[in-house]
């Protein structure tokens, strides 16, 4: 699983509560860089994006997912309103949420 999240503390509390959980994630990407240079060698079962990185988004990345069929789940402070057309379809998160509520997202991806 590759997790793409720039909140370093986020970053670390999906990694431990996804390992906690039997999860196995392969990569915390910070930014869409590390994103990018991961998934050049890699190609995960699972990703989970944050909507926003940095000053712009996750929509790029969760095309290439798409089209990689690499399944996604999407984590945001955003609005649903808010939303690029790149979540429609696949399970968001609203920050903050509950581990329970990521493993159920997991589980619908």
């Amino acid at each position: 699983m590759l997790v793409v999240e720039d909140e370093p503390l986020i970053a670390l509390m999906l990694e431990d509560t996804l390992e906690e959980h039997g999860w196995h994630v392969s990569s915390v990407a910070m930014n869409e860089a590390d994103a990018d240079s991961y998934l050049s060698k890699e190609s995960p079962d699972l990703a989970v994006l944050d909507v926003k990185l940095g000053g712009g988004t996750s929509a790029r990345l969760a095309r290439v997912c798409s089209d990689r069929q690499i399944a996604t789940v999407f984590v945001t402070g955003l609005g649903a309103e808010d939303l690029p057309p790149e979540c429609s379809g696949r399970p968001v998160l609203q920050k903050p949420f509950s581990p329970e509520d990521l493993l159920a997202a997991l589980k619908a991806a």
